[in-house]
């Protein structure tokens, strides 16, 4: 189990590890309510101790957006398990004077914080902080013993938002609907069994892989959408997404759509969610609206009305109806006459938060002292023969080869590198950003380079090629530039490799990289790693996608993704004429 609750993304990495961390806190959390129910006090196992000096731990709940429901049941279930609780209005410290999100942790760690959990319109906060807190030393006057709780942030994540959605689920599939002696019946039954633990992980991950849940309203902008799209990397979920895509799209974007594949179903239509076990209603988050959308917010709301809760739908519809709240009494997602209608179990939901939280701020504190491992780490790639490596061949056989292939160019016939790199059929336009990245990679920079322009290219028609004597390729680096230009080829000349009886020569097609650090920059203008005042945000790319066909980078930290070329051209696009 991990120190940080960071996102529903950031479970795992490994699937069954992700599957098994949501059914412990669904279990933790619906041992609590059965005490809860019972006016049970929280058992001393279940809370956390008083420090060394006898005071309570600190729990600071950092309200970074308008809250009702989250930032209430966040304080009070710190305070149900023993911490001493503060709530955080940033408006009111010195990041309005432009100190660091970071500063302002270490300001808050010296006045006895030891679990954060916020909620923020940036995205990928929560993240910077943690991987910040990685680099903590012990001449540093900040304990590491710190945990970071995801209360919501910007579009992406909401992970304690979906693990109380799936305790709401897991409820009714126990049959559990109402707050009274029936409920307890049914969990002091479950609980008392022989096999309890096993007996509730295979209904939770029974009820999630047998779901389709139908997401209606404004979706593109959804933080528990999309949170709801990454457990779908854990969960065999199905999916329908129920959106008006014209004049205004509030559609989930096409990278959803892909990495769901057959799981997913778009639609304009409600009647479409009647197919559903969840029909989830997602209000338009105005707010989080780009301004000049705002400024119609009345157009906004009309588009969006058709696609309201009726009753009409409810005498339909076999399954129950969720809403994260809150109702924007404007445009209601749910009107308020169908607000306790037995299929509507929003109410229900919401008060789930409490106990979930519960164990999300428990489990992440007993584990402050664990080491995990790196937040985000660059899996290895390599030259793999009949993979990668397409040819090999001795390099005299192949300095003879190109010698009379242009016999009547003395000057490429000079130009024959005997030992290193030839970075090959590079995009004209695209050389200087190849270089630039070379030298920002560490990798070339104080060597000698040659360029070479205007070469004949059948598929380019005219290509650029580098030249780097006595170098060695890296994979990871060689990757990056096929994230840059597709088309690249390597020949590698390697005298050193003849002398232990192999090819001297390869000609490499570079495999994508799984991953990028510190390259590119994040297209998203709400991005963390795009804020003036977070000088040690860094930013981290996950490759998706195949070579020859759509790649997609996806930042780590705001969660969203773009084509590689469209990021390829935000970073570099005064080297490339844009």
């Amino acid at each position: 189990m991990r120190k940080h609750l960071l996102g529903v993304r950031y479970l795992g990495p490994e699937r069954e590890a992700a599957r098994q961390e949501v059914c412990d806190y669904v279990r933790g959390g619906l041992r609590r309510l059965l005490a809860d129910l019972k006016n049970e006090p929280v058992r001393p196992e279940l809370k956390v101790g008083l420090l060394p000096n006898g005071q309570k731990p600190g729990l600071d709940v950092f309200g970074g957006e308008n809250s009702s429901r989250t930032i209430l049941s966040t304080g009070a279930a710190g305070e149900d398990i023993g911490f001493r609780v503060r709530y955080i209005d940033p408006s009111s410290l010195s990041l309005k004077k432009g100190e660091s999100y970071w500063e302002t942790v270490e300001t808050m760690q010296e006045h006895g914080v030891h679990v954060i959990a916020g909620r923020f319109g940036v995205e990928g906060l929560m993240l910077h902080l943690a991987r910040v807190l990685e680099t903590v030393n012990d001449y540093q006057w900040v304990n590491r013993e710190l945990s970071f709780i995801s209360c919501g942030e910007g579009t992406r994540e909401h992970p304690t938002q979906f693990m109380l959605d799936v305790m709401t689920i897991v409820c009714r599939r126990l049959t559990i609907r109402w707050k009274n002696s029936e409920t307890i019946r049914i969990l002091e039954e479950v609980f008392a069994r022989g096999d309890a633990d096993d007996f509730l992980d295979k209904i939770i991950t029974e009820a999630l892989d047998n779901l389709t849940v139908a997401f209606i309203g404004g979706l593109h902008e959804s933080r528990v959408t999309h949170t709801w799209i990454n457990a779908g990397r854990w969960f065999d979920i199905k999916f329908i997404f129920i959106a008006p895509s014209k004049p205004v799209d509030f559609q989930v974007e096409q990278w959803c759509l892909d990495f769901l594949g057959e799981r997913a179903q778009i639609s304009s239509d409600l009647n479409d969610a009647i197919k559903a076990n969840i029909a989830y209603f997602i209000r338009v988050q105005v707010e989080r609206l780009p301004k000049h959308i705002q400024e119609q917010a009345d157009e906004v709301r009309r588009i969006i009305a058709p696609y309201r809760l009726s009753q009409d739908f409810l005498d339909n519809f076999g399954g129950e109806v969720m809403d994260a709240k809150p109702y924007d009494e404007m445009t209601p997602t749910i009107p308020a006459e169908l607000r306790n209608h037995p299929k509507v179990i929003a109410k229900m939901q919401s008060s789930m938060g409490r106990y979930i939280r519960q164990e999300v701020i428990w489990r992440c504190y007993n584990n402050r002292f664990h080491s995990e491992a790196t937040l985000l780490n660059i899996p290895p790639v390599e030259f793999v023969p009949g993979q990668n490596i397409i040819k090999t061949m001795k390099l005299a056989n192949k300095h003879a080869e190109l010698e009379t292939r242009y016999a009547a160019d003395t000057e490429a016939v000079s130009m024959i590198l005997r030992n290193g790199v030839v970075i090959n059929a590079v995009r004209p336009e695209l050389v200087g950003v190849v270089r630039t990245i070379n030298d920002q990679f560490g990798w070339s920079k104080g060597h000698r380079r040659l360029i070479g322009e205007e070469f004949r290219s059948e598929t380019l028609g005219t290509k650029g090629e580098l030249w780097y004597p006595n170098l060695r390729v890296l994979p990871q680096l060689a990757g990056i530039w096929i994230l840059v230009s597709p088309e690249i080829r390597l020949s590698l000349a390697y005298p050193e490799l003849e002398a232990e009886g192999r090819d001297g020569y390869l000609k490499i097609c570079p495999s994508l990289p799984r991953a990028v650090d510190e390259i590119f920059k994040c297209p998203n203008i709400h991005c963390i790693t795009n804020s003036e005042t977070e000088p040690l945000a860094k930013t981290f790319f996950w490759v998706n996608g195949q070579a020859g066909s759509t790649v997609w980078l996806e930042c780590a930290f705001c969660q969203h993704q773009y084509h590689a070329e469209r990021v390829v051209r935000h970073t570099f696009g005064s080297l490339i004429g844009f």
